[in-house]
């Protein structure tokens, strides 16, 4: 159990790094352990990593199937705040990738679905982080009084928490809102 742990951190250290190809084989590793003792929570966990690195990579395809397989293992573990902390992020990542092929409108059901999850276990971090992304997604979509709103909460969870990588995240994506709005006093405040 504890190698596969080990071998998840080790895999999530280096995509965190940008090192993917090493992260990649640390996470197939800790995967195929977690698989063989049968923790569905770890399992998941790992799938996720692996979700993200595939992300990374531009392999959005891939990183979909991780993130799907993750969310099946994981919706069943709602019962452990881990596992459902996990789910959060699985959900997170699923949004991620539709996001990323143009899915919108399935992709803003997966930030709210991992908005609520996240705040049931309290982790606003990931709350602010769907959040802003939805205010981008609405961007694209030009729907920007609704991206203008979902930007707000966003900044105010960030602020709440104290969030700085998600306050620079959540800033950019307001400031683009609104310079599109025309309002570029604003957008050069943010």
């Amino acid at each position: 159990w504890w190698e596969a742990i080990a071998f998840d951190l080790l895999g999530h250290s280096y995509r965190r790094q940008d090192q993917n190809a090493p992260a990649l084989d640390h996470l197939e590793r800790g995967l195929t352990l977690s698989k063989k003792i049968g923790d569905p929570v770890l399992t998941g966990r790992i799938l996720n990593h692996i979700g993200f690195t595939y992300f990374n990579e531009g392999r959005h395809e891939e990183a979909l199937r991780a993130h799907t397989e993750a969310h099946r293992l994981l919706e069943s573990q709602v019962h452990d705040p881990q596992g459902t902390g996990d789910l959060a992020e699985s959900l997170h990542g699923l949004a991620e990738n539709l996001n990323f092929m143009g899915r919108f409108r399935e992709s803003i059901t997966q930030f709210v679905a991992s908005i609520q999850t996240s705040g049931r276990v309290g982790n606003r971090s990931l709350v602010a982080e769907n959040q802003y992304m939805i205010a981008y997604t609405r961007l694209v979509q030009g729907e920007y009084a609704d991206g203008q709103r979902e930007i707000q909460r966003s900044l105010a969870t960030v602020e709440e928490i104290g969030d700085i990588r998600n306050r620079a995240a959540a800033s950019m994506i307001a400031s683009r809102i609104a310079s599109t709005l025309g309002n570029f006093g604003n957008a050069l405040a943010l």
